[in-house]
């Protein structure tokens, strides 16, 4: 019998395939690769979440992709952590960042949502921030149009093979923090970009 999961890897993003590889979508990219890595098995539907579990290093996961769209992503994650008796501490949330740009890395754990509206309706729902962060740049438009337009767009050019290498990056960069902490994560991950 499996037994609860040590951690809980959450990628955030939206589902269905218009949405499929665009900037808003890494977090779903980033668990789908751990899940590869780790030979889970599929992801099941839950109606609120697609889920497998995994096992590294004698550690139990839970991998999660919210089905709750981005902006909701809290609703997905408080029925796992809230209503399962999980701790907010257990949790990791990989995600894009506007304000990073296009191939940095940068985790982090506490503080506020930065603006992210999935990471926003996370601290909301939970009514905590102390989860871990793992933020993968995205950068900024090159005109001031809407941010929304932005982040669901596809990358494009030099850009797609730069953000192959962050998401295989955030993905060790998780495996760290399971085997050797955050903090030897962030000294490792934080201070590197991806040219």
């Amino acid at each position: 019998m499996r037994r609860d999961p040590d951690l809980i890897i959450a990628g955030l993003g939206n589902p269905g395939a218009a949405y499929d590889q665009t900037r808003h979508n890494l977090g779903f990219r980033v668990v789908d690769l751990l899940a590869r890595w780790w030979k889970a098995p599929s992801f099941h539907d839950h109606g609120f979440a697609l889920m497998t579990h995994a096992k590294l290093s004698e550690k139990e996961v839970l991998l999660v992709k919210p089905l709750t769209y981005m902006n909701r992503s809290g609703i997905a994650l408080e029925k796992i952590v809230c209503f399962s008796g999980f701790q907010t501490e257990q949790l990791v949330v990989a995600h894009d960042d506007i304000d990073l740009p296009v191939g940095r890395l940068r985790l982090r754990k506490n503080g506020g949502s930065g603006g992210h509206k999935g990471i926003q309706s996370i601290i909301e729902r939970l009514e905590d921030n102390n989860f871990i962060r793992v933020r993968i740049g995205i950068g900024k438009p090159d005109t001031s149009g809407e941010t929304t337009d932005y982040v669901l767009t596809r990358f494009t050019g030099p850009e797609i093979k730069i953000m192959d290498a962050v998401i295989e990056r955030a993905a060790h960069s998780i495996e760290m923090i399971m085997s050797e902490g955050l903090i030897s994560a962030m000294n490792t991950f934080n201070k590197e970009i991806v040219i």
